[in-house]
């Protein structure tokens, strides 16, 4: 399966910025479901190998773990003179409990939930977009943090889990270089989960809440970074770097002029 996805992006920055693949404009794929640590270091390796530095770093999802761990971790922040985060989790999704309890929601009615949810469950990064927040309610109204209590999982995730909690750890919660996070809001987004445990605190039932407080996937407030500039766009997830309102800012914080 091929989706065009990211080189819209890439064509905007060659076409209208005036960019030059293989000059001054790089692109970084990766494997998304290795553990970000990894990835980072092999996004240090291409930074290196690049003929031009500092460097502006653009990043989208994921990918802006990727590169947060590498500025902060990696020795990025000699290279790296402007981040640029578009959706980021910084401080996790709700939506990745529920992909880990049920499967991810991409086939209609539940398709092949338990053989993905089986399939994801094995992916580092499944865990490391664990929010680090108590986004969980049980029926007694006590919060509830699944980065702090690994009873829901099965014993063959729990290293995956314990993983994920170190390069939390390791990655904070802060920037050291100047930073813009580009955020979506106003779409209905999965906010909260609300839990029934039994007697042994065991989670037996959960029930998602959704709110218009983000992009679809990350909610505002995991979106931002303290100390960092934020740029709010009324957007879903998955197209915020081809949002013209997104290309307004990426042109004035790449080249400094605005629109002609």
């Amino acid at each position: 399966i091929k989706l065009e996805q990211y080189s819209q992006m890439g064509d905007y920055l060659v076409e209208d910025l005036g960019y030059t693949r293989g000059k001054d404009f790089f692109e970084f794929a990766y494997d998304w479901r290795q553990d970000i640590r990894l990835t980072a270091k092999q996004l240090s390796q291409f930074i290196d190998a690049l003929p031009v530095k500092p460097i502006k770093l653009v990043a989208h999802s994921l990918g802006t773990l990727v590169s947060r761990y590498y500025v902060e971790r990696l020795g990025g922040k000699d290279k790296v003179d402007k981040l640029i985060l578009m959706g980021g989790p910084h401080l996790g999704t709700p939506a990745a409990v529920s992909s880990l309890l049920f499967g991810p929601d991409v086939l209609p009615f539940g398709l092949m939930g338990e053989t993905l949810r089986k399939v994801i469950s094995t992916f580092y990064t499944s865990y490391q977009i664990l929010p680090v927040y108590a986004c969980g309610m049980d029926q007694f109204g006590q919060p509830y943090n699944f980065m702090k209590d690994d009873s829901w999982l099965a014993p063959e995730q729990k290293a995956l889990w314990q993983a994920a909690r170190d390069f939390k750890r390791e990655l904070g919660l802060s920037t050291s270089v100047p930073t813009t996070c580009i955020f979506g809001y106003g779409q209905k987004t999965v906010d909260r989960i609300k839990l029934h445990r039994d007697p042994q605190e065991k989670i037996k039932q959960s029930v998602y809440e959704s709110r218009t407080n983000g992009d679809g996937s990350v909610p505002e407030n995991s979106a931002i970074l303290e100390g960092a500039d934020f740029h709010p766009v009324h957007q879903l997830h998955g197209i915020l770097f081809v949002d013209n309102d997104v290309k307004m800012r990426l042109r004035l914080e790449l080249i400094g002029k605005p629109f002609m």
